[in-house]
């Protein structure tokens, strides 16, 4: 059992606290199930009572000790008091009965529905841990401080930077692949850029919405000549955090832990290009000493953006030319994310 795995086993038990004391204690984690008297056995390393038999008790379902789905979706997301959000940010109206959301696909491997209307769900393991890897190691000579539609903004206080196709195909080669099944074969080109971002120790974005909601905005993103509203919006935890930075839904009282490789989607709009009110989130501070919390967002649009479509053809030959140099021409830094 890795380190990694024993922290992903503690997490998806509540039991993260105890990680200090079993990372050097491997063996004994390992032979838990075999030993007469665990409670003795733990108070050993210093593990208390109350512990030592939660412990035990995930130890003794074998499902739990595979970091079973379940386990998974309950450390990764968790129940809060709902309200109306931000009053700073005013709600667009509610959606109408018929509206309709983009279409993905219910039986993708790992795809779980955290909150049913409107629907939010988690992807474990989208993506592989070598991908998340090569694109936070892509990141970090490129970051930029965030930006918002009004510039830089003391609401939003990450680094992040839009990634063009080519580099995001040589830093993760199954990302974008990945996207577009889930979307049950949606093309590339109605998908934006992916944007990394980096959280440090404080750093958050206050709830907002990932499209236009009100305004000239909205008619300006819905007009036809446009790609359109985002429809979706596929975050991907490319670290773990024991707590903190969570992706908090004020509305739905819902909120979700980063989780490496683990995927959020939600709905910022409908098809027919109605913004969802519910879809307010806010990316809550990091805690001193957690580390870093790092995502990569993938954004899917109404319509294809011309634009798009037409690199599409050299997207392979984009890639080639390097992750960092592809990288340094990805453009403007601005665009909601949680």
């Amino acid at each position: 059992m890795s380190d990694e795995v024993l922290r992903d086993f503690l997490s998806a038990h509540s039991l993260a606290h105890l990680a200090p004391a079993l990372l050097d204690e491997e063996l004994n984690v390992r032979l838990l199930r075999t030993m007469s008297n665990v409670s003795s056995c733990l108070a050993d390393i210093g593990i208390g009572e109350a512990d030592a038999q939660a412990l035990a008790r995930a130890l003794a379902d074998p499902a739990s000790a595979s970091s079973s789905t379940a386990a998974t979706d309950e450390a990764c997301c968790y129940r809060v008091a709902p309200g109306p959000g931000s009053r700073v940010v005013a709600p667009p109206a509610p959606l109408s009965a018929g509206s309709r959301r983009l279409a993905l696909d219910e039986d993708f491997p790992g795809l779980r529905r955290v909150h049913a209307s409107p629907p939010v769900y988690l992807l474990e393991g989208f993506l592989p841990a070598a991908e998340c890897a090569a694109l936070t190691r892509t990141g970090v000579p490129l970051l930029l401080r965030s930006r918002t539609d009004g510039g830089v903004s003391a609401g939003r206080t990450s680094d992040s930077i839009f990634l063009t196709s080519g580099c995001a195909d040589a830093c993760a080669p199954s990302l974008l692949a990945r996207v577009r099944r889930l979307f049950l074969g949606l093309p590339r080109s109605r998908m934006e850029e992916p944007q990394l971002a980096r959280y440090g120790a404080g750093q958050r974005y206050t709830e907002h919405y990932d499209t236009p909601t009100t305004g000239p905005e909205l008619e300006q993103a819905g007009h036809a000549a446009g790609p359109g509203l985002r429809l979706a919006t596929v975050l991907v935890y490319l670290t773990s955090l024991a707590s903190g930075g969570e992706t908090d839904f004020p509305r739905l009282g819902l909120r979700v832990r980063p989780r490496r490789g683990c995927a959020l989607v939600f709905f910022p709009a409908s098809e027919d290009g109605l913004p969802c009110p519910d879809s307010l989130h806010a990316a809550l501070p990091v805690p001193s000493g957690e580390g870093e919390k790092w995502i990569c967002t993938v954004w899917v649009r109404q319509r294809e953006d011309d634009e798009r479509a037409s690199d599409g053809a050299t997207a392979g030959a984009a890639g080639a030319v390097g992750s960092l140099g592809q990288a340094l021409l990805a453009g403007l830094n601005t665009g909601g994310l949680g």
